[in-house]
């Protein structure tokens, strides 16, 4: 958009008169002042005019912003699947959520939801736990250096450096050791005796090489550990991930000792099916996995495979010590383990090849209704309400309802955020275009007195006009069908008392007093929106309210006449969706009715300023020129005057006074 003018020329520009009658004593500067001013007064006025046009233009820019705003609205009310909105609600959201399908239209009522059973991921588990057992080092020392699932050390000082001696609390006992020395079986040992000695006799602690794990017994409550416990042998022997169950005797089990070590590179991974072998990659879903067999762990590999496009999510449990991949997508879909080019047998140490791997198949989502099962390979359901898509989120077989209703929200939503738009448009031309008034005195023939200025744009009545024809557009009736205007479905304009006057308000330009205090119901041109009508007419007909608003084939609705109209106010284009059958709208031409007077009224800026620009360089060259005459004068009277001086010197007359004689 062309900028808006403004004054580029000033008569505050021209240098101060700075004069003064020294010799003859005559005010020339008041004289200078007075002349200069009554040659700025043609400038003064243009001013003046510079100043009316550029309020104008920021009016006409205010107009524009507002009229574009109320362009883009129209999109809202042109997107005819706002009318034809519907909610799905769950009685049981906790079991599942509904909303309506995109582009689809559900038929309202309730239904039935029997069970519900979740679609699951196909999984892949390790045939066999992946760490060697603990059995064949349980007294081997130090105990530090041995394949145990978590590694033994004594804890550090605050220094951060090894303990010499870790320590343990059970049963309020603490009990040293030393895993950089001592054997598993030392420790033990150890522990029994110290427990044994502090008076708890049927305290037992105790390796079965069979499950190679640890387990605790006592006749009276066991408690582990304590603030001051340095080390984690506790840990290693997997004991703190377990319940203590029963209620005297009371029992420990831990789980697999010998577990895999996750954090180690995979060359030195203490796998029970033996060393994996120097190869990098593997494939999962016939994706190949780069490995580094001398630098990679466990963990880093399997964060690899969550990261590839194998499209399985793979896990380790600590328990079990196995590995598992589970589909990213849900249903009976199978995974497949391993490719003939694959150079690594990492699948074949975490027993994940198709002759050792755990497979369990997905399964389908299902949905009951009326005895009859709706199946789906995810848990986004489609088919078992048309229109309807069911987000499924736990199983039940509790019987719960979906009911599907009209939701005006969105259309809603449309309509007011283009009364919005519509009434801003109507309020800044009320503002810009109210017409100055004036008042008479209450003497007969008294003078018509100005009491308040017009709006910017009072003089041009083609805004009026732009508002005229938009209350005239919110206004027509169009069609024959259920809803033939914007008032059968809640917009209307708003009531207002308008065209109050009073004797002293008022007055015609040849003074007279205008007619007695009135005043009658009429509009402000803004839209009135009733919320409430509207969602009854879109429950009773939303195709009908469609229609009304955006038309029939080969006919343009009232959106659409709308959106013609603003384009030739803003000379832009709008962005409504294409309606078949319909006639597209007509590109704009030109720039538009508020920038046409924007233009307009800058070149009459520029015109003024190039106006403004002459004056003041006259203005400047008169003051130089009268000040030139001036000075001329006063060295003429000051000659004058030093010649009459020595006349009258020689006649013997004394002058007593400068600038004025006797």
């Amino acid at each position: 958009m062309a900028g808006i003018g403004s004054t580029s020329g000033s008569t505050s520009g021209l240098p101060p008169v700075q004069f003064s009658g020294l010799v003859s004593g005559i005010d020339w500067q008041g004289i200078l002042q007075k002349l200069t001013q009554v040659a700025q007064i043609p400038g003064v006025q243009i001013q003046g005019q510079i100043a009316t046009l550029t309020g104008q233009n920021t009016a006409y820019t205010t107009l524009l912003s507002d009229f574009q705003t109320l362009q883009s609205s129209l999109a809202g009310l042109a997107t005819s699947s706002n009318y034809f909105a519907q909610s799905a609600t769950s009685s049981q959201t906790s079991i599942l959520t509904a909303q309506q399908t995109s582009g689809q239209t559900a038929a309202p009522g309730t239904t039935t939801i029997q069970s519900v059973q979740l679609a699951t991921s196909t999984t892949a588990t390790s045939g066999s736990a992946l760490g060697t057992s603990f059995s064949a080092y349980y007294s081997t020392a130090p105990l530090s250096q041995q394949p145990t699932g978590i590694t033994a050390n004594n804890g550090t000082n605050s220094q951060g450096l090894p303990n010499a001696q870790g320590s343990v609390t059970i049963n309020g006992v603490s009990v040293s050791y030393d895993a950089t020395s001592q054997s598993m079986a030392t420790i033990v040992t150890n522990i029994n005796n110290a427990l044994h000695a502090a008076g708890d006799t049927n305290f037992s602690l105790t390796y079965n090489s069979g499950s190679d794990s640890f387990t605790m017994t006592d006749t009276k409550q066991i408690t582990l550990g304590s603030p001051s416990d340095q080390g984690n042998i506790l840990q290693v022997m997997e004991l703190t991930s377990s319940p203590i169950t029963g209620s005297g005797p009371y029992t420990l089990n831990g789980t697999k000792v010998g577990s895999l070590q996750q954090n180690t590179a995979l060359n030195k991974t203490n796998f029970a099916a033996g060393p994996i072998n120097a190869g990098t990659t593997f494939s999962i879903n016939g994706v190949a996995i780069t490995i580094n067999p001398t630098s990679d762990s466990v963990a880093n590999v399997l964060t690899k495979i969550n990261q590839s496009n194998a499209g399985v999510v793979a896990t380790y449990n600590q328990t079990t010590d196995t590995i598992s991949l589970a589909s990213t997508a849900p249903g009976p879909q199978s995974i497949v383990l391993g490719s003939s080019s694959d150079s690594s047998n990492f699948l074949s140490v975490v027993a994940l090849t198709p002759s050792t791997a755990s497979m369990t198949a997905g399964k389908q989502a299902a949905v009951e209704v009326g005895g009859q099962f709706y199946y789906s390979n995810s848990n986004t359901v489609t088919n078992v309400i048309p229109g309807v898509t069911l987000n499924l989120l736990a199983p039940t077989t509790t019987p719960f309802t979906v009911t599907v209703g009209s939701n005006a929200q969105p259309a809603t939503t449309a309509i007011q955020n283009f009364v919005t738009a519509f009434n801003q448009v109507i309020d800044d031309i009320n503002k810009d275009t109210v017409p100055a008034s004036f008042s008479t005195g209450s003497a007969p023939g008294s003078t018509a007195q100005q009491t308040s200025n017009g709006g910017p744009l009072a003089s041009n009545f083609g805004v009026s006009d732009l508002r005229d024809q938009l209350d005239q557009l919110v206004q027509q009736i169009v069609g024959s069908g259920a809803f033939q205007s914007l008032a059968a479905i809640g917009l209307t304009l708003d009531s207002a008392a308008v065209g109050a006057t009073s004797s002293s308000s008022s007055s015609s330009s040849s003074g007279s007093s205008s007619t007695p205090s009135s005043a009658f119901t009429g509009t402000t041109g803004k839209l009135a929106f009733d919320t409430g009508a509207f969602s009854t007419a879109l429950q009773k007909n939303p195709q009908a309210v469609n229609n009304l608003l955006n038309g029939l084939q080969g006919q343009l609705g009232i959106v659409q006449q709308i959106a013609a109209f603003t384009q030739t106010v803003t000379g832009l284009p709008t962005s409504l969706p294409f309606i078949s059958g319909q006639p597209l709208l007509p590109l704009p031409s030109g720039k538009g009715i508020l920038q046409s007077y924007v233009d307009n009224n800058n070149t009459q800026i520029s015109f003024l300023n190039q106006n403004l620009d002459v004056i003041n360089q006259s203005v400047r060259l008169q003051q130089q020129q009268l000040e030139y005459e001036f000075n001329q004068a006063e060295s003429q009277i000051a000659m004058l005057q030093s010649t009459g001086n020595a006349a009258l010197s020689q006649l013997g007359v004394q002058l007593t006074t400068s600038g004025s004689g006797h």
